[in-house]
């Protein structure tokens, strides 16, 4: 029934999955390390947004507020966890004022969009990354645009 709700949801929306690979010279740990370890979040994600963060802690089930320093942002729930592997976040609302604001018309047609990050090592020293992302059609040039840019700096950020 879930699948079938978020199909839905995605067609009669124009949602849209968006899939980024990059491989990066460097270990899965060390890769998913710079992902989430929050003094190199706010680094490579700056191309979203310059000094956005994240408050709260990576684990299955958690809530997670991904903020700029303004204090809006969105809340997302942490929908699977295996570190190092693979993170599941389910994005639900929006922040405004460091709060969680109720669910509106606009933010109805994207609430239960996924973003997805899998590692998979290739080698000793290599992994690659894989990046999904549920974008309505409206952000799909920005996000096509400045993804990749969020991904390189990533990449060189793992890869000293």
């Amino acid at each position: 029934k879930a699948i079938v709700n978020v199909n839905l949801r995605n067609f009669l929306y124009g949602i849209e999955k968006l899939v980024f690979e990059t491989t990066i010279q460097a270990t899965r740990d060390k890769v998913w390390k710079t992902l989430w370890d929050k003094n190199t979040y706010t680094l490579w994600s700056s191309k979203f947004c310059p000094g956005s963060y994240y408050e709260g802690t990576l684990e299955q089930g958690n809530r997670i507020h991904f903020l700029s320093p303004s204090g809006e942002g969105m809340y997302s729930n942490v929908f699977f966890y295996k570190e190092n592997e693979h993170i599941v976040i389910e994005h639900l609302g929006m922040l405004k004022d460091y709060k969680e604001q109720t669910i509106d018309a606009e933010t109805e047609q994207w609430t239960g969009s996924f973003e997805i990050y899998k590692l998979k090592q290739i080698d000793a020293n290599t992994t690659q990354l894989i990046v999904e992302v549920d974008t309505l059609e409206k952000y799909l040039d920005w996000m096509n645009k400045t993804f990749p840019l969020a991904i390189q700096e990533l990449k060189v950020l793992a890869e000293k």
